[in-house]
């Protein structure tokens, strides 16, 4: 994690050169990796901790190596009335909290009961719909008919109507992506009947294709005179 965070602030700062070429110092830039769980962080937020250097050097050359760490706050530790005053930042620290729960169901609840007062705020429109989407797509083990009861239920007239909006375009993706998975499964049946149990090159080709390959491919399964044929047409 610290040479991800470290490779982004490079970059913001790359960028910063480019955007502002005569300027003598570079932002600064906090690192922060908000995560939530029972237990622990269990990796070490400091960079030199990643570099394999000898334990015979290490005193001798500690001072040199690059020193960078990032913050790691628990939002499950995290205490909701000092922000009181911030919404949007309490109200993600409960949906994320929400997605935690064992189910799924009753992580939508909740998430959704915390999200009523950003829903009167015509200028956190955005970070509702981003908020409702990370929620629905936590509860995604639901069948659509058992998401439309708990919408229902929503008291709060502009979290509903976002809120059905969102749903019903993930349950349209998803049975969209539903039957493009069923059409590989499919198409790698009929590949396998013709031409025998598939090389590693030829079910990864299958099962990383686009709707566009498997259209390109269907009419020629029973012509194609070769696995290579028909997937590297």
């Amino acid at each position: 994690m610290p040479l991800r965070l470290l490779g982004y602030a490079v970059r913001i700062w790359e960028r910063h050169r480019l955007d502002h070429p005569r300027s003598v110092k570079l932002p600064f830039i906090l690192p922060i990796v908000f995560f939530q769980d029972q237990d622990a962080w269990r990796y070490s937020p400091q960079l030199s901790d990643l570099l394999d250097l000898p334990e015979d050097l290490e005193d001798a050359w500690t001072v040199r190596l690059p020193r960078f760490n990032h913050e790691i706050p628990n939002l499950s530790d995290l205490a909701l009335e000092p922000l009181g005053q911030h919404v949007s930042l309490r109200v993600l620290v409960q949906v994320m909290r929400a997605v935690l729960l064992p189910d799924s169901r009753q992580a939508i609840e909740t998430g959704l009961a915390a999200l009523a007062d950003l829903a009167r705020s015509p200028d956190e429109a955005t970070f509702l719909r981003t908020c409702l989407t990370y929620l629905f797509n936590a509860g995604n083990d639901l069948d659509s008919e058992a998401v439309f009861e708990i919408l229902s239920k929503v008291q709060v007239r502009e979290l509903k109507t976002e809120a059905m909006t969102i749903a019903e375009t993930l349950i349209a993706k998803g049975r969209q992506e539903g039957r493009g998975e069923g059409q590989r499964q499919t198409l790698l049946a009929v590949i396998e009947m013709r031409f025998g149990p598939l090389p590693e090159w030829a079910s990864r080709r299958v099962r990383l294709a686009t709707d566009a390959d498997i259209d390109r491919w269907m009419p020629h399964l029973l012509d194609a005179t070769s696995l290579d044929d028909l997937l590297r047409s």
